[in-house]
């Protein structure tokens, strides 16, 4: 198999600005996109350095959607310790901070796409920062807050005080938690959110854009002439799938088209043939989003509350044959 990124070539000149690590190659040849947030075995942590130097990355800030296999696996989390909890457990962590913002999302009855947004962003974050640094819990409710801030006009966005009222109960989940304004505890999450805003901001260089497949569900759903009810799973399928790193490594066309694929197979529908060349997406690629779709509902307990009104036994998510 042919390697994946250059070999770890030591810490780099004092004078350059550390961001994402260079990736080094993945301890097996069999590693696949995203597997990283599955269990990942470390038991080849041996053949590689013990707290590998950070390094410069040559990415630039705005290109956020080719993360390569090397990068998605050596992030900033694993390669500051890769046998800390944060590293061996990043994906269950990830997976909770994006759950909360699910949660508190719906408690305002936001919309599909500012959580989907505010996901992104979390999982853009760290790519940039790692888990040992911060405070998942915490830099989730800054997404959020933040993703409020960019795609919605500031009548929309909550008041800061209410807000962290939703977020302190989440915190303590007890939903009949009271915080008087001004109060110790109320001043001491007021400050950790705006402190972790600018730190969030900064850690993304302030590239807060974030285009979603939702759009293109919309397109290719009617050009394809899908019917209504897939079109509404597709949907749902999407914003499931932003609790996964997906539109770090795949672009939004990608994913729709996966999640249409999906939503077809879940009530036996078959897909025009000629979606491939309408789409003008690669086969190989649709097929990984849509294996990593799947096993986001196999493995996680997203039947209850999930958007995309999934049956109850994960094995019937499972297309009836997958493009190759």
């Amino acid at each position: 198999m042919q390697q994946l990124g250059p070999p770890y070539q030591g810490p780099p000149p004092s004078h350059t600005p550390a961001l994402i690590p260079t990736p080094r190659p993945l301890p097996s040849a069999s590693h696949s996109p995203h597997k990283t947030f599955q269990r990942i075995s470390t038991s080849n942590a041996s053949n590689y350095p013990n707290n590998p130097a950070t390094q410069s990355h040559n990415k630039n800030a705005n290109e956020w959607s080719n993360f390569t296999d090397n990068e998605m696996y050596w992030t900033p989390t694993r390669m500051k310790s890769e046998d800390s909890k944060e590293a061996k457990e990043e994906a269950n962590f990830r997976f909770r901070g994006t759950t909360l913002i699910f949660s508190v999302g719906i408690v305002y009855n936001a919309p599909q796409e500012l959580i989907a947004t505010a996901q992104t962003l979390y999982h853009r974050f760290y790519m940039k920062q790692c888990l040992q640094n911060t405070n998942y819990f915490e830099i989730a409710a800054t997404a959020l807050w933040v993703a409020w801030k960019v795609d919605f006009d500031a009548s929309a966005v909550p008041k800061i005080g209410d807000y962290i009222v939703v977020v302190a109960r989440k915190a303590e989940r007890n939903d009949n938690l009271t915080l008087e304004p001004n109060s110790k505890e109320w001043n001491i999450w007021k400050h950790r959110i705006l402190f972790n805003e600018q730190i969030f901001c900064e850690a993304l260089s302030w590239d807060l854009y974030v285009e979603l497949p939702y759009t293109y569900v919309f397109d290719f759903g009617n050009r394809l002439g899908v019917k209504r009810e897939v079109g509404e799973r597709a949907i749902g399928i999407v914003s499931d799938s932003c609790r996964l790193p997906l539109l770090l490594q795949y672009h939004p066309k990608e994913v729709a088209i996966a999640a249409l694929y999906i939503a077809c197979a879940l009530i036996k529908e078959e897909l025009r043939v000629d979606v491939w060349e309408m789409s003008q997406v690669k086969l190989p690629r649709v097929t990984e989003i849509v294996r990593e779709i799947t096993q986001l509902y196999m493995t996680r307990s997203l039947f209850k509350g999930s958007q995309s009104g999934t049956p109850t036994t994960p094995n019937t998510l499972l297309p009836t044959s997958v493009p190759h």
